[in-house]
């Protein structure tokens, strides 16, 4: 028997997050009586207590037994890395893991495609970006890629190329929400009126799919709305996104609420701090390039408390 990865255990039969856990939950037990290989089962459980319960200190100690006991499994190597940036903003020893992965699988995609990702989080726009085309250039349908290279063309103020790009990540998308909310961001920030108009009418549609419960998808998508909902200015459903967002679960909903453009945002709120002390997160490193400005928006002159 296989055991399930996290786009299976999340990606489930319902819309409900609690029940989608508790899916979870289940194949994992199921897996633990029916699978020799116990060991693998920690990558796993490390999967669900970083995505799901948000169980911090439990998921780093399996991802770290398991990159001890499973060296060969360069998948351990890059979700320890993914969760050094995405929860501990530890982005140099995150880089030195993915690096290891790609030593054994300098052509695999999916490696790549994270290390761009722990650059774009760190702010390193270029880097980002130049990792997004060389993945494209192997693999022009790699949507994700896509999307990542607009939300970089779009920081570094190439409006025109970041919109071509995000619409065509949503045409390859076939149009999921995920390609959608990406493309509503770009175009929010348009300096092209009729584009950011679009943007706000797409933003209007993608809330009522998750009123109506059309999207199929599951607790990701409040996170990426949220931020599209800051860039028209709407401070308070920004707010109440992040809150919902903060409230279910979901690692990309977790990502949203730290991303450097949303503290610049909301950080001047009391609210929008509430919200981050009731997920937990550890205290950024001392040198991250984001601490200082959590630090100001906080307790200085953005004056968050």
């Amino acid at each position: 028997a296989s055991i399930p990865w996290v786009s299976n255990l999340f990606g489930g039969t319902t819309t409900k997050p609690e029940k989608a856990l508790a899916e979870s939950r289940g194949l994992i037990e199921h897996h633990r009586l029916h699978v020799r290989d116990k060991k693998r089962l920690l990558l796993t459980e490390a999967w669900l207590d970083y995505y799901g319960d948000r169980n911090w200190e439990a998921a780093k100690r399996k991802f770290r037994l398991f990159c001890r006991e499973r060296p060969a499994v360069q998948g351990g190597k890059v979700a320890y890395a993914q969760f050094l940036s995405d929860i501990e903003g530890r982005y140099d020893e995150a880089h030195r893991w993915i690096d290891l992965a790609l030593e054994s699988e300098p052509h695999n995609f999916g490696h790549l495609h994270n290390k761009s990702g722990i650059y774009r989080s760190s702010v390193k726009y270029e880097k980002s970006l130049a990792l997004a085309d060389k993945i494209l250039l192997a693999q022009p349908q790699h949507w994700n890629a896509l999307t990542n290279s607009a939300y970089c063309q779009m920081k570094l103020g190439n409006y025109e190329d970041a919109v071509r790009r995000a619409r065509d990540a949503v045409t390859l998308a076939d149009g999921n929400m995920a390609s959608r909310s990406q493309l509503a961001t770009v175009l929010v920030r348009s300096p092209r009126i009729e584009e950011q108009t679009e943007g706000k009418a797409l933003y209007e549609d993608l809330l009522l799919e998750k009123k109506t419960g059309e999207t199929g998808e599951l607790f990701f998508d409040e996170g990426w709305l949220a931020g599209v909902a800051t860039g028209l200015g709407l401070e308070e459903e920004a707010l109440d996104l992040l809150q919902r967002a903060a409230d279910g679960k979901g690692r990309w909903s977790i990502l949203t609420l730290r991303q450097a453009g949303i503290v610049e945002d909301l950080g001047h709120s009391p609210r929008y701090w509430e919200i981050i002390d009731q997920l937990g997160f550890p205290e950024l490193p001392i040198g991250h390039p984001q601490r200082e400005l959590e630090q100001n928006m906080r307790f200085g002159r953005g004056g968050g408390l």
